[in-house]
């Protein structure tokens, strides 16, 4: 109970130990495996797994798109007994997934299940009576309406306020003993290698792991994404990439997180993706994850003075990722936020700068045409492509001189302008509705 609430609240010896789940790896697998195949014989309506809500959060969801939902609670399988009613559907569950099924597929769907040792449950079903029902031993327990549901609670209005960080170019020193400043750069926590690290964490995924962290000759040279091959069947891959520029927020956010989401879908690009394009069916799938790390961000003048500007550089971080979605033509298929990362101690607060990461994939057709980022034989030649400007903003050279300067690297124009990307939200129908043909599943 209450592990969301647990990731946002400052840790201090009164902290509740079981709030933190621990995760089964094995139990993942198998039903990561499971939902596969399901998915590919057609078993499955749609899904959504049991979050920071449990049951509350993926029933409540589902039946958006039926207009209701039956839960029947005895019939969940319990991790504790004695759970009661109300706990049963508001826990966190790991490794837990709703599922809408046909009836007529049910028996199928069960076998299968059977057969790859995951456990299924029919504990309700989907209606269209505007009501979510919840229910114990045939008992109503509560009955809420799906209108106040999602859209009855009052939304907050918030105040933000933009203003541009005043900044100015460092006195540099008439000369410059490059070689220092090169091995002050390579010692940076930011740039140095982080073998140290990555030793300690296994990167094979069964051998298929294509291009790994650390490649080369000796296996020291770090890489800018990581192919890992889908199966021995086929050369099918896919390459998975991050983006995060914290340094560059304090300079301004839209340059931030458009210079993140750009920061991943180079490095794919750079092992041998292909950018996505607009011909559907070509095989060419891309996908973006967020995750939004920021500050409190509602203003308080005692509390919170920074709390204007605090939620106006997570408003630029939005409508950056909305235009950079919109330009490379890449679907934001889902993210997670913590919005309460701030840490009190001794009458000292202390705020994380609003920022935010971009985990990316991409589809590759054929692992064997990617490449690695080592130099492979002596002569190698360094290409510069495009042109380069005075944006050495946020970088780790002025950083060494105590500057931010004024204006860090910006995507496309020079001069972007947020949200002048045309596109089109589009229309998502389905053949038939869960409402009156789809059991529940957990």
């Amino acid at each position: 109970m209450h592990g969301a609430t647990f990731s946002s609240i400052e840790l201090d010896e009164t902290s509740p130990a079981t709030a933190v789940q621990i995760g089964s790896p094995i139990t993942q697998k198998l039903a990561m495996d499971f939902l596969i195949l399901a998915t590919r014989r057609g078993l499955i309506k749609c899904s959504t797994d049991n979050g920071a809500g449990g049951l509350s959060s993926s029933i409540g969801e589902l039946a958006t798109i039926s207009g209701g939902a039956v839960v029947e609670l005895e019939k969940v399988p319990l991790k504790y007994p004695g759970l009661r009613p109300w706990e049963i559907f508001v826990s966190e569950s790991q490794e837990r997934f709703s599922l809408a099924v046909e009836p007529v597929k049910m028996a199928e769907l069960m076998a299968l299940g059977q057969e790859m040792e995951v456990e299924l449950t029919d504990i309700g079903y989907f209606t269209s009576d505007g009501s979510l029902d919840v229910r114990f031993d045939g008992k109503s327990v509560a009955r809420i309406d799906m209108e106040f549901l999602h859209n009855g609670v009052p939304r907050k209005v918030l105040e933000a306020e933009w203003q541009k960080p005043t900044a100015q170019e460092p006195a540099l020193p008439a000369t410059l003993d490059h070689t220092d400043v090169l091995s002050r750069l390579l010692g940076s926590l930011n740039i140095c290698s982080r073998e140290s690290v990555i030793r300690q964490y296994d990167h094979e995924v069964k051998g298929r792991t294509i291009i790994k962290p650390l490649m080369g000759a000796t296996g020291q040279a770090p890489q800018d994404a990581a192919i890992v091959r889908f199966n021995f069947e086929s050369w099918e891959g896919v390459a998975v990439s991050n983006g995060i520029l914290p340094r560059f927020g304090d300079l301004d956010s839209y340059d931030m997180s458009a210079g993140a989401f750009d920061e991943a879908v180079r490095q794919i690009v750079a092992v041998g993706g292909k950018l996505p394009n607009l011909s559907y069916g070509d095989g060419n799938f891309w996908s973006v994850n967020d995750n939004f790390c920021v500050p409190d961000s509602v203003y308080d003048p005692a509390t919170n003075p920074d709390g204007k500007l605090k939620l106006a550089k997570l408003v630029r971080m939005c409508q950056a990722l909305r235009d950079a979605t919109a330009a490379y033509c890449i679907p934001l298929t889902s993210g997670k936020d913590s919005m309460k990362n701030d840490f009190k101690a001794d009458g000292m607060k202390i705020s994380v700068p609003p920022t935010v990461l971009y985990s990316m994939t991409a589809k590759i057709e054929d692992v064997r045409r990617t490449i690695t980022s080592d130099f492979k034989q002596a002569d190698d030649v360094v290409y510069l492509l495009g042109e380069t400007y005075d944006e050495l903003g946020g970088s780790e050279f002025y950083q060494l001189f105590g500057s931010l300067a004024p204006t860090c690297p910006r995507c496309g124009s020079r001069k972007p302008k947020p949200s002048t990307h045309s596109w089109v939200r589009p229309t998502i129908t389905a053949s038939s509705s869960p409402a009156t043909t789809c059991r529940m599943v957990a």
